[in-house]
């Protein structure tokens, strides 16, 4: 498991990867997925909540084989969707996020830009 200290993959890899388990048939879990991605596991149960809860992905654990699944075939990951228009708005604001560099609002602006 990697340090603190140590920068770990976007959670969209992540579950990209996750996703690409599931789809495939692998029988795994938590651990081994952690193993794979080099994160703890609170952090890939985390993200199999926010793929089952909040991308609606049919996930479930199967004890018997003690493995997540999909309970049916899936063979796209949900994305978003952005208009010109959005997009157009996103780059605007990438730029203007540049006038706050040097100020204590910077950091906190970058990391919500970056979740976006």
């Amino acid at each position: 498991m990697p340090s603190r200290t140590q920068t770990s993959r976007p959670p969209i890899e992540r579950m990209l990867r996750i996703h690409e388990e599931l789809r495939r048939g692998a029988f795994t879990n938590c651990s081994k997925l952690a193993r794979l991605l080099e994160v703890s596991r609170k952090t890939i149960v985390r993200d199999i909540a926010f793929m089952r809860d909040r991308l609606d992905l049919p996930i479930e654990f199967d004890a018997p084989i003690n493995a997540y699944r999909y309970t049916h075939p899936v063979t796209a990951f949900p994305t978003v969707q952005v208009t010109e228009g959005e997009l157009l708005a996103l780059l605007v604001a990438r730029k203007a996020l540049e006038q706050y560099r040097g100020t204590p609002f910077h950091r906190q602006l970058e990391v919500s830009f970056e979740k976006l």
